[in-house]
């Protein structure tokens, strides 16, 4: 008959095994969220430059630099946290096979997650941020160059009387008595 506190230790052995396996899923879908949000804000920023506010009239591009370099880093940060977790596990796998099971847990994978939150979310801020400085920079630029209403009269030596009514959005009328700009 098998000794009860031998069942119990395979029970928490299974329960552990089960814990962690868990825990490197939870891991594994954090970095591929992480990953997929930042490929995701790169293709948008550039979808935002070439469709809405070209990059020769954007303002702020440092922002902009700032939030690509960040989304870069967390793509990058979140291949190397891949690479750790996996020398970790094969570390952790070899010890255990050679019946040594005081493996202590590194800290380096979840240092490497708030480092990845943290580049993402200064990277979304400074986007968003950026956006939101070229549409309203935009706008103003849309409103400022609208068509205005335009008048000149004008009476000819001979008592004629001339008008030119119209929109125009530059116009320089200069008359020997008054100049008008618009």
């Amino acid at each position: 008959m098998p000794d009860n506190n031998q069942d119990i230790e395979e029970i928490k052995r299974e329960y552990i095994k089960d814990l962690y396996a868990d825990y490197r899923y939870g891991i594994q879908k954090f970095d591929t969220q992480a990953l997929y949000l930042s490929s995701g804000a790169l293709a948008i920023s550039l979808t935002f430059l070439k469709d809405i506010v070209p990059i020769n009239e954007a303002i702020c591009l440092t922002l902009y630099y700032t939030s690509l370099v960040l989304f870069g880093l967390t793509i990058l940060i979140g291949f190397v946290a891949h690479y750790i977790s996996s020398r970790l596990i094969m570390a952790r796998i070899k010890r255990i096979e050679q019946n040594d099971f005081n493996v202590q847990d590194s800290d380096w994978i979840s240092i490497i997650n708030k480092v990845i939150i943290a580049t993402l979310v200064i990277g979304i801020g400074l986007l968003i941020t950026f956006t939101m400085i070229n549409m309203n920079s935009a706008n103003k630029k849309a409103k400022n160059t609208q068509a205005s209403s335009i008048l000149i009269e004008k009476t000819l030596n001979d008592s004629t009387s001339v008008k030119i009514k119209g929109e125009v959005k530059n116009c320089i009328y200069i008359d020997t008595c008054k100049t008008i700009k618009n």
